[in-house]
């Protein structure tokens, strides 16, 4: 039984994973490593901005988010009622202990 199942991890060990090797772009694997930079730099690096693309493409996501979220709903089918419930939330009762 442990030859049996020393074998089967050996043979999984072997197997190549062809997939995950090409989900990583060829400019990462052929690309400059990066630049490292001092703690301190990294630390003190400011707050992050948004130009008006990046707000404008979030805006657009959350907007197309809100319609598949629309679509959903229509397709599950819930009636009023049930949608009352849901949002409802659970009644907890108390520990006995």
């Amino acid at each position: 039984m442990r030859l049996a199942l020393i074998s089967a991890l050996a043979l999984v060990a072997c197997t190549e994973f062809p997939e995950l090797d090409a989900a990583v772009p060829a400019s990462e694997v052929t690309g400059d490593y990066p630049r490292l930079l001092p703690i301190e730099q990294l630390l003190d690096g400011g707050e992050a901005t948004l130009g008006d693309a990046d707000v404008e493409a979030m805006q657009a996501r959350v907007a197309a988010l809100k319609a598949r979220a629309a679509a959903l709903e229509r397709r599950r089918g819930l009636t009023p009622e049930d949608r009352a419930r849901l949002d409802g939330g659970v009644d907890v009762p108390e520990s006995p202990v």
